[in-house]
């Protein structure tokens, strides 16, 4: 009996299989696609201000785990990176951040604001500007933020701070070869 239906059950899947079809990429058609983003003929367009010679998008993901007195975290934190560039003398960054801690002591992860109703943490990590009249002079605005305050953070001021864990400041003369990625001067 086990014989008969082990047959049966062969014989109906060799019956309902239908052979497959791969799409390869020598039988895609040539030329380019035919999406566009929204353009206007004239005045303002979407095109033009995602232009790539003009913006950058960058991904980053980091993970750490730390152990200190009997208790442990493990902090995990996604950045996206906008780059804007529209001339050689203007430039603008942002960095959003999303910060989780998938595993660790539970005093230690309500400490830093994470919870079952609060998983992640999204913030602004920076936000600048910068303004280069002449090749050898900047003007720089910069915003920079941390979710976690000076406990985990370069960023942070201290725990009572009505602004915890938030830095603003203009520079002068600041090293932005970074920022100007089109054109940085030699």
């Amino acid at each position: 009996m086990p014989r008969l239906l082990t047959i049966l059950v062969l014989a109906a899947v060799l019956f309902l299989s239908a052979p497959a079809h791969a799409q390869l990429r020598a039988d895609l058609p040539s030329g380019t696609p035919t999406a566009s983003v929204y353009a206007s003929p004239t005045g303002f367009s979407l095109r033009s201000l995602l232009n790539p010679d003009h913006f950058r998008i960058a991904h980053s993901y980091e993970m750490s785990f730390s152990s200190f007195g009997g208790q442990s975290l493990g902090l995990g934190l996604y950045t996206t990176s906008l780059q804007f560039q529209p001339s050689d003398k203007l430039a603008a960054r942002v960095d959003v951040g999303v910060a989780h801690s998938p595993f660790g002591s539970d005093a230690v992860q309500q400490r830093l604001g994470f919870s079952q109703e609060t998983p992640a943490q999204v913030y602004l990590q920076n936000a600048q500007v910068a303004y280069r009249p002449t090749e050898n002079a900047v003007i720089q605005l910069q915003f920079q933020q941390s979710p976690f305050g000076g406990y985990a953070s370069p960023y942070g001021y201290g725990y009572y701070d009505p602004f915890y864990g938030s830095q603003a400041r203009m520079r002068v003369g600041a090293d932005t070869d970074a920022l100007f990625w089109r054109s940085a001067p030699r």
